[in-house]
């Protein structure tokens, strides 16, 4: 089940809550909840040559496919999560409070979902990091923007976008500190099925593989050594989302949904 971050300061306990005054801001609220948790990044690249490109309405209905299809896969995958949209990004967040009983372990679950199901051939970058992060929101007097704060965010975001050379169909990339082989052979299993008869049992090929640990450059936190896990099977994908995006609102402003000002 997916909620937003909304949802999560209105429901849970707040580790600040405070109003601050200075002569130069007036009051202003400060409230927030801090967590353990894992920061599953996940980015639509090509996202400034989308935008020029497609057009701003069709646009917004990429954003919205791309939106609706993650939401799809959390749901399938039965896990609990909260999100942050931020245009051309998502942040899945998975923590004992949120719902999540293995966060890292649950955020690897739902990327290997992304990877193998790949319909509109988003071909995201993911990332994933760990560690205390801050949901938080920042009010005008009319209204608020909730928005996530913390080490682990800087480190998803930049495993997402510092990505390695090859032709891999999926990639997630991870900190060195939060792999193991048990980890991948929990989560990255081949799986069983039997044929329709129920007598014989098959196992698909291994999809992923774990590459070589190498070093990024974050700024302000310095070398990090990350570890990419790739699948090489490409999706087919027969409705490519550009082109989807082009077509529906086309059949939008056929049927007169679509009013410019």
């Amino acid at each position: 089940m997916l909620k937003s971050l909304d949802d999560l300061l209105r429901s849970t306990p707040l580790t600040i809550d405070v109003v601050i005054e200075h002569e130069w801001t007036g009051a202003f609220p400060v409230k927030g909840v801090e967590m353990e948790a894992t920061v599953l990044y996940v980015e639509l690249p090509e996202y400034y040559r989308l935008t020029l490109e497609l057009g701003p309405a069709p646009m917004l209905i990429h954003g919205n496919m791309f939106v609706a299809w993650l939401e799809r896969l959390v749901e399938r995958a039965g896990i609990s999560a909260v999100y942050s949209i931020s245009g051309l990004s998502v942040s899945l967040i998975f923590s004992s409070l949120c719902g999540s009983g293995t966060p890292c372990i649950d955020a690897l679950r739902v990327a290997r979902l992304m990877g193998e199901n790949d319909v509109f051939g988003f071909q995201p970058s993911i990332g994933i990091g760990s560690g205390v992060i801050m949901a938080g929101s920042a009010s005008f007097k009319a209204c608020s923007h909730s928005s996530l704060s913390g080490r682990p965010l800087l480190v998803a975001n930049a495993c997402a976008r510092v990505r390695p050379a090859g032709h891999y169909a999926s990639c997630i990339s991870l900190p060195v500190a939060e792999w193991s082989e048990s980890v991948f052979d929990d989560v990255f299993a081949p799986r069983r099925f039997q044929d329709a008869d129920q007598e014989d049992v098959h196992e698909e090929p291994l999809l992923w593989e774990p590459g070589r640990a190498r070093m990024i450059d974050i700024p302000g936190i310095g070398g990090l050594e990350i570890l990419d896990i790739a699948s090489f099977i490409h999706w087919n994908s027969r409705d490519r989302a550009e082109q989807k995006s082009r077509d529906w609102f086309v059949e939008l402003q056929r049927k007169g949904y679509y009013r410019k000002s």
